[in-house]
Formats: structure tokens, C-alpha cells, sequence
């Protein structure tokens, strides 16, 4: 036997397969044939498929058809089984092809498996052919269908088989309810599911764990966290999913405090979470910025040993980075083993997150150095990196790699080479991955027009919207909120009416994300009143819609408005962020509010727990800068716990020009050349400010280093609208 089987595994790599097994067996001795002949095949059959060797199998298979031997039900029960573990299609049907032949299609179990192995290769189509030609189903066959739609995400087709089951005469029984909630659920089906909870009252399957499970989650997907709630409280037994279930509904919902305390509530009521409980309650920390109980869940899981876990390594390294504590998310990253390329794109888009764009280049050239396959997700975490440095050389080097990885094409990937690519200033590379990988997604077409924006090709953004309409796919929310910045660069009020126009007709203005964007434009282009009405008119207000208006008002200096309208924020439930106080940062820096200032940079940490960023700073030297109080600015800088930036030393030189302040003035200019040693404007205005005070010796010096370093200021350009048409000057 022994012999044959070894026959049999190197007949499996054969292309002659038959003809090979036959010769071997026709070569054996009488004997031993006598021997084979008494062994059940279908026995060595299932061996085969139980060590998971399913081309050994088939061959068997074959063998036993084309020498007549009985194959019997268990067996081809084992090939099923083995095929749908390995997601084999073409061997299933090569298998469903024998079954036909031999009349076992019709056996209501052997259908249920083959129905099994179809959605588990990914093809519902066969999986719905054999159900329907089963003459004699059962309720298992009936919901293993519906289970199978609800797996591939056709929800809709779950729900209408459930209905025609019912039409046939079969009641739903427990393990129906669960897949059809979960339909309902996907679809946020509401009143379908109402309907469905109501049946399941109607034959007492309420108090059925899984039932309830399943109810609690529809209604926490359909955004109905009371009904939700309800079910929980009412269930006689709970267990750990049911916990977790009800925990990531209030996360989903971003009801926090209650996704918390349901958290704490389970462990005093003897349940212990498990690693999938931590994963739910941990984003809801990092939402939340909920640094204190972040810390806490980080404790229970070291003490509950389940650190180790992959999954909840990778929502703490999400949490602490979130939450602004990159060097905590290093720590945990550097704690686990073995980390695979889930941890190192949740580290990569920590470090981005945080503005550590060069450590994100660094760890992704680590990735590649020790081997990690990068993926999808990591090219769209590092491209951003690339463009925020304007680091061309290196985002052409991860360019290669996404070839070599053949993603180009993919959705986000190439929207994420057209947004590097524009933010390095290189639009007709842009352009170029643009035209390759459009094939009607919406997503490289928006991060195109954000490109011809970004690089004030404005007319060029317009004319590619135009485009969409006729060959490109239809704009979304995303395309209007890219396009509108174009009306504020060119200042041209009668395209940003035109577009409000457009966005009013196609319904866009339902959206927040345009909302915001047609209160910025509006108030970049000068129209207080229209931006102020916009923003009234919001049915729904995020932080970024308060953030809008309050730096609106502050930008145009009616710094009153701006300041109530920040309590108003607080008033409405809204807690400030850290764009929040730039915004009002630069409003009382507009307004030369020193005292007022200095209060609300205080109070960031103080009475809101946000640290000051790179930007608060830039407002805050920005702000004594302009009240004259340039000593005061420079001890701030050198005070700060992080090296400061050009825009930092940029703020402080502009000062120094205003205040003829040279010796200041040169520390700052110091600073800038070497942070940024191409940049023009900073020996333009350290020029300007010697030429001010009359030090002509210095204005000559500084031009010499321009002239030998080849640099040329740039010409300046206005923009003004007449007769609806913009002009450059």
C-alpha cells in the first residue's frame, strides 16, 4: 500500500495521471493487487484529505472512477471540505462534476457541503446553482445559502431568500435569524429589522444567545444604540461576545464614556475580557484622545497576559499615537513578536499622524531591508510622507517599489502617487500616473484636481471637473470640497457662487465636508455675511465647521465674533482641538491680543490637555512679533521642547523687519539658512531689512551669496476679478 500511495503522490505531479496509476498498478503482483483490492479506497480517500493533500486526493479520485470503484458519501464529504479550505474552484467543480454523474447531488448533506466549498471559493453563482436544483431541501441547505450571501456581502439577496423561504413554508430557526440581522445590519435596514425582532418575539426566540447577539448588533449598526441597549439588558445570559458586541456599538456610535464604563461594568459583573474586547475599547481611547484610560487598558492587558496578541499590540500602537504618544506606540511596536505588516502600517501611519514624516521614510526602508512584503496600506501611509518633505528623490524610490509590487493601479495607491507627485511640485509626473491608472474611479480624478490646486494650475482643476462630467466618473463630495479652494486662489467669488449653485442643485450641500469648504472659500474670498449664513444653515456641525468660522472671523479681524463663537463650540458639546486654538491663536494675533493670548495658550494644556503643537508656537511668536515684544518671542523659541521649524525663525525675521530689530533679526536669519538653504524669500527679506536701516555693505553681501548660488527672486503675482473674469498682475 505503501507503494501505491507513493504512486499516487508523484501521479498528483503528472501530467498523465490515469494512464501513470493504472501502469503502477497493473505492475504490481497478483498479491498485492489482491491486497489493494481489499482496502477501502474511500478510506485512503479521506487520509488524503484529512493530511490536506488535496492533488493526491483527486488523483485517488479519478483512479476509483475510471476503475469503477464505489465512491461513498463520507468521502466526498472530506474532498468538499478540503477543497473549501483551500479556496480551490476548479478542483470543486471538477469534484461536483462526479458527484452529478453518480446522482449524489441530490443527497440534501452532500448539498449543503458542495453549496459550503462554492462561497468559501467565491462563487455564489454555483453555490445558488446547486441550491437550486436540490429537489428536497432542508432548513440547514436554505441557510447555508443565506449565510453564504450574507459572507460575500449580498445582503440584499440574503434578505429575499429569506423571504422565500418562508413563502415555501419553512420556519426560520435560530441559525437563520443571525445571518438575516446581520443583512439587515450591512444594509441599515431598520424597519426590516424591527420586523424581523418582532417574528423572532412572535416564536420565542428572544432569550436564544445568538439571536440576541445578533439583534444587539443590527441596532448598534443601524445607529439605534437605545434599542440596542434594550436587548442587552433584557438577555438572561450574556456572554463575552455579547459584552463585546455592545461595547463596539457605542465605539461605532462614538458614544465613549458608555463604550468605558460598559468596559469596567463587565469585569465587576465577572466576565473577563478577551483580546477582541480590548480591540473594540481601544479606538474609542484613541477617538477620544482618552490618553488616562487608554493607560488603564494597557495595565489590564499586561496583567492579563494577552499583551502577545497581534491584534491588540496594533490597537495600542494606534491608541498611543493617536493619543500623541509616538514614543509609547514605539515601545509596544518594539515589544511585539513577531510583528507582521499590519504593525509596521499602524507604526508608519503613527509617525505620519504625529509629523514624523522622515521616521516614517526610515521605517519603511527598514521594512524592506528586513524583508516585510509591503502592501496597499503601507504605500498610502509613506507616499504622504514623501510629499509632505517635498522629498522627490524618495518618493521616486517607493514609487518603484508600488511597480514592483504591481499596485499602481490600485485605487487609493495611485491617488496617493498623484497627491506625492503634486505636492513635490511635479505635476506632469502627477498628470502622467493620473491618465495610467483612471479608470473611473473617483479617487485618482479628486486627488488630481487637489493637485492642480495645490500647484495654482486653478483653470486646469476647473477644466478637469468639466471633464469628469463627460468622461470621467461622477463627482462626489470629496471633488466639490478639492475644487472650492481653486475660487479662493483665484479669488474669483462668481466661480465659487456658480459652484455653490451647482452644489445646492446636486444636493452636495447635505454634505459637512462642503459645508466647510464653501464657509472657507466664502470667507477667503471676502464674504463674511455668505460664509456666516452657510455655516447657520449646517444641519450638522463637526469641530472642523466651528474651526472654519472662528478662524474666518479672526482672519478678518472681528475677534469678538471669533471668541464667542469658541465658547459657543464648547456650548454646543464640542470639545476644542488643537486646530481649534490655532485658529484662535491667530485671531487674537490679528488683533494684537497679547494677555488674551498668552490665557488661551495656557489653557490648551491646562483645562483641555492639548500640548502645544509646532503651529501654536508659530502663532504665539507671531502674536509678540507683532506687538513689538520680539525678546519675549526669541526666549519662547528657545524655550520650546522640540527644535523649532523655518516657519517658527520665519515668523520671528518678518518681526524683526517690522521692528527694525537687525541683531535679532540676523540669530533668525541664521537659523534659516541652514533649516532651508534654497529659499529665496528669507535672503529677500534679511536683504530688505539691511537695506531698511541703511546697511548697504550687507544688502550687497547677502545678494552676492544669491547670485553665487544661482538664486533669482521670484516675480510676484495678484489676482482681481472684474466683470466676473480674474486677472493676474
Amino acid at each position: 500500500m505503501a507503494l501505491f500511495a507513493l504512486s499516487l503522490r508523484f501521479a498528483a505531479q503528472s501530467p498523465n495521471t490515469h494512464l501513470f496509476v493504472i501502469r503502477q498498478y497493473a505492475k504490481l503482483s497478483m498479491a498485492v493487487q489482491n491486497e489493494l483490492q481489499g482496502i477501502d479506497m474511500n478510506v485512503e480517500l479521506s487520509a488524503f484529505c484529512r493530511e490536506g493533500e488535496l492533488k493526491e486526493a483527486l488523483t485517488l479520485l479519478q483512479f476509483m472512477e475510471k476503475n469503477r470503484i464505489p465512491i461513498k458519501s463520507y468521502a466526498y464529504d472530506c474532498l468538499l471540505q478540503t477543497c473549501a479550505r483551500a479556496k480551490s474552484l476548479p478542483q470543486g467543480k471538477e469534484i461536483y462534476s462526479y458527484m452529478k454523474a453518480s446522482g449524489l447531488d441530490q443527497n440534501v448533506v452532500l448539498a449543503n457541503k458542495l453549496v459550503s466549498m462554492f462561497i468559501a471559493c467565491g462563487s455564489y453563482v454555483d453555490a445558488r446553482s446547486v441550491f437550486d436544483k436540490v429537489e428536497n431541501r432542508d432548513i440547514i441547505l436554505w441557510n447555508v445559502m443565506i449565510s453564504g450571501y450574507v459572507s460575500c456581502g449580498l445582503s440584499e439577496k440574503a434578505l429575499a431568500l429569506y423571504y422565500q423561504m418562508q413563502n415555501e413554508g419553512f420556519k426560520p430557526d435560530h441559525f437563520t435569524f443571525p445571518c438575516v440581522l446581520k443583512a439587515c445590519g450591512a444594509l441599515l435596514a431598520l424597519e426590516r429589522g424591527i420586523e424581523i425582532h418582532d417574528f423572532i418575539l412572535s416564536i420565542g426566540l428572544e432569550s436564544d444567545i445568538f439571536v440576541a447577539n445578533a439583534l444587539v448588533d443590527m441596532y448598534a449598526k443601524c445607529r439605534v444604540l437605545d434599542l440596542a441597549r434594550q436587548v442587552f439588558d433584557k438577555m438572561p445570559e450574556r456572554s463575552v461576545v455579547t459584552w463585546n458586541t455592545m461595547v463596539a456599538g457605542y465605539v461605532q456610535n462614538g458614544q465613549v464614556e458608555e463604550a468605558f464604563n460598559l468596559f469596567n461594568q463587565m469585569q465587576v459583573e465577572g466576565v473577563a475580557p478577551n483580546p477582541t474586547t480590548v480591540v473594540n475599547v481601544l479606538p474609542a481611547c484613541a477617538n477620544a484622545q482618552a490618553l488616562r484610560q487608554g493607560k488603564e487598558i494597557h495595565c489590564f492587558v499586561r496583567k492579563r497576559g494577552i499583551d502577545s496578541d497581534g491584534f491588540v499590540g496594533n490597537a495600542l500602537i494606534d491608541m498611543y499615537a493617536k493619543c500623541r504618544r509616538i514614543d509609547d506606540a514605539i515601545k509596544v511596536f518594539d515589544k511585539m513578536s513577531p510583528v507582521d505588516v499590519v504593525s509596521w502600517n499602524a507604526m508608519v501611519a503613527g509617525f505620519m499622524q504625529n509629523g514624523f514624516y522622515v521616521d516614517a521614510l526610515k521605517l519603511f526602508r527598514k521594512m524592506q531591508t528586513i524583508g516585510v512584503k509591503a502592501n496597499s496600506f503601507t504605500f498610502v501611509s509613506v507616499l504622504p510622507a514623501c510629499g509632505r518633505l517635498k522629498a522627490l528623490q524618495q518618493g521616486r524610490e517607493v514609487h518603484a517599489c508600488v511597480i514592483k509590487t504591481a499596485l499602481e493601479s490600485h485605487v487609493f495607491v495611485g491617488g496617493a502617487l498623484v497627491d506625492m507627485y503634486s505636492k513635490c511640485e511635479n505635476i506632469e509626473d502627477a498628470k502622467q500616473i493620473f491618465y495610467r491608472i483612471s479608470h473611473g474611479d473617483v479617487v485618482s480624478w479628486n486627488a488630481m484636481i487637489v493637485g492642480y490646486v495645490q500647484n495654482a494650475q486653478c483653470e486646469e482643476a476647473f477644466k478637469l471637473f468639466h471633464q469628469m462630467h463627460q468622461l470621467g466618473p461622477k463627482p462626489n463630495s470629496v471633488t466639490i470640497a478639492s475644487l472650492l479652494p481653486a475660487c479662493t486662489r483665484l479669488v474669483a467669488l462668481h466661480k465659487g457662487k456658480e459652484l455653490h449653485d451647482y452644489i445646492v442643485r446636486r444636493g452636495f450641500d447635505a454634505y459637512i465636508v462642503v459645508g466647510n469648504a464653501l464657509v472657507d472659500m466664502y470667507a477667503k474670498c471676502g464674504s463674511m455675511v455668505a460664509a456666516y449664513k452657510v455655516f447657520e444653515n449646517m444641519k450638522e456641525r463637526t469641530e472642523v465647521s466651528w474651526n472654519a468660522i472662528i478662524s474666518a472671523f479672526g482672519m478678518h479681524g472681528h475677534i469678538d465674533k471669533a471668541l464667542t463663537l469658541f465658547a459657543q463650540m464648547q456650548e454646543a458639546g464640542l470639545k476644542p482641538d488643537h486646530i481649534t486654538f490655532v485658529a484662535v491663536l491667530s485671531a487674537c494675533s490679528h488683533s494684537g491680543l497679547v494677555d488674551e493670548g498668552w490665557n488661551y495658550f495656557d489653557c490648551m494644556s491646562q483645562d483641555f490637555g492639548i500640548m502645544p503643537r509646532m503651529e501654536h508656537y508659530a502663532c504665539m511668536v507671531d502674536l509678540l512679533g507683532r506687538a513689538g515684544r520680539l525678546d519675549e518671542a526669541y526666549d519662547l523659541i528657545n524655550n520650546m521642547p522640540f527644535e523649532p521649524d523655518s516657519d517658527i525663525w520665519g515668523t520671528l525675521l518678518a518681526a524683526c523687519k517690522i521692528h527694525c530689530n537687525i541683531k535679532l533679526a540676523e540669530q533668525a536669519a541664521e537659523h534659516l539658512f541652514k533649516l532651508e538653504p534654497e529659499n529665496t524669500g528669507f535672503y529677500v527679506l534679511m536683504s530688505n531689512i539691511y537695506a531698511s536701516t541703511g546697511r548697504w555693505c550687507d544688502v550687497a553681501k547677502v545678494r552676492k551669496i544669491m547670485r553665487n548660488r544661482g538664486m533669482r527672486k521670484k516675480p510676484g503675482c495678484s489676482w482681481i476679478e472684474v466683470d466676473s473674469n480674474a486677472h493676474d498682475l
